[in-house]
């Protein structure tokens, strides 16, 4: 390593210190106290230079500009020497013990400036950083969750709150777990753990259940969080609402099924067993039933009927939502409420109606009619 560089000076020098080399990887050019200084971290005197053997490189320059003694402290921050205090005087034996010690108490206070000043610093970038990873952590349109290494909630953001329903103190503490549905196999969660209590990270697929017991799909992300040691010291957990999508992916797989059946069975029972099977999947279809319109007599033949408390095998299509959606030939999709709002319709049950959907299905350019009444 080679010293060539001054920083700063005073004095009496020519060019002194443009010509000096201290050379650590040589012998003699890293002897005079500057080079002693560096390898040693200390304080390095020579109080008479043109007797001192260590200063032969620059003995006979240093003595022709009047320097006779010589002092070399090292300036130390973060526990590293990173510069020389270097200064010459024009007597001998210049630098006793107490002057020694005062320039030492002296490069002691500029090394601890420099390590405040530093430390300052990096306080004050890390408080930035951290003022930027805190809003993004606020604002982010994905859920997080940080855990200590017991797995206990500490921390929450608003997205989560949003999602689940729970909000920060009610869940401050507490296990993921408060989340589970039931669905998925205790081997999953065991597989979570230990990959992340072994430093790794974990990605998949959670349904979980929100503080109302309604279910949603999250793809999740989960990461150990190390110290400076590497040591874990919490783990985070970034998830999104896959819900829609997983929602989509289900309609889409029931549309093919269905579609399916419709091109291999040739039984109307059978095709609409498949059917109720299929949509019971995404709806509640405990009351269901697929009518079959007969024009001449203007009524319905219910091929499968199941229903909480009416038993029939048909019905006249006057008056009734099935042969509404007969006359209208679109599909309904109505509550309570918006039954109401049909002329004809009038509450007949004792139960409460919360949704009805009629579907018109034509075939063959004849109109069927199946319902799922829930």
């Amino acid at each position: 390593m080679l010293f060539r560089s001054s920083i700063a000076s005073a004095g009496f020098e020519e060019d002194y210190l443009d010509t000096i080399n201290i050379d650590l990887n040589d012998v003699e050019l890293s002897n005079g106290p500057t080079g002693h200084t560096v390898k040693l971290g200390t304080p390095f005197v020579v109080n008479e230079v043109s007797k001192q053997p260590e200063m032969g490189p620059w003995k006979e320059k240093a003595s022709k500009l009047g320097y006779h003694s010589s002092a070399a402290f090292p300036i130390i921050a973060d526990g590293k020497t990173i510069a020389i205090l270097n200064l010459y005087a024009g007597e001998t034996f210049f630098f006793d013990d107490k002057e020694v010690k005062l320039l030492d108490e002296l490069v002691q206070d500029i090394s601890y400036a420099i390590d405040f000043i530093n430390s300052e610093t990096e306080r004050k970038i890390s408080e930035q950083e951290l003022r930027k990873l805190s809003t993004a952590i606020t604002q982010s349109p994905a859920a997080i969750v940080i855990t200590n290494t017991q797995g206990a909630i500490e921390y929450v953001n608003p997205k989560f709150e949003e999602l689940t329903g729970y909000i920060p103190k009610e869940v401050k503490g507490k296990n993921p777990r408060i989340l589970k549905s039931g669905e998925h196999a205790f081997e999953m969660y065991k597989e979570l753990w230990d990959t992340i209590s072994s430093g790794k990270e974990w990605h998949g697929e959670f349904h979980n259940k929100k503080k109302n017991g309604e279910l949603f799909w999250e793809a999740a992300y989960v990461a150990p969080v190390f110290d400076k040691q590497g040591k874990i010291i919490s783990y985070i957990k970034v998830s999104e609402d896959i819900t829609d999508h997983k929602q989509q992916e289900q309609q889409q797989k029931i549309i093919n099924n269905i579609s399916t059946a419709v091109a291999s069975t040739i039984d109307l029972r059978h095709f609409v067993k498949i059917l109720k099977e299929q949509l019971s999947t995404i709806i509640d279809t405990t009351n269901f039933y697929v009518a079959l319109y007969d024009e001449k007599t203007d009524t319905f033949s219910l091929v499968l009927h199941q229903d909480e408390k009416d038993k029939f095998n048909s019905v006249l299509a006057k008056k009734t939502l099935t042969g509404y959606v007969l006359k209208t030939k679109k599909p309904l999709l109505a509550g309570l409420f918006h039954l109401m709002t049909i002329p004809f319709f009038q509450v007949k049950t004792t139960f409460p109606t919360r949704l009805i959907i009629h579907l018109p299905v034509r075939l063959r350019k004849k109109l069927e009619n199946p319902i799922i009444d829930f």
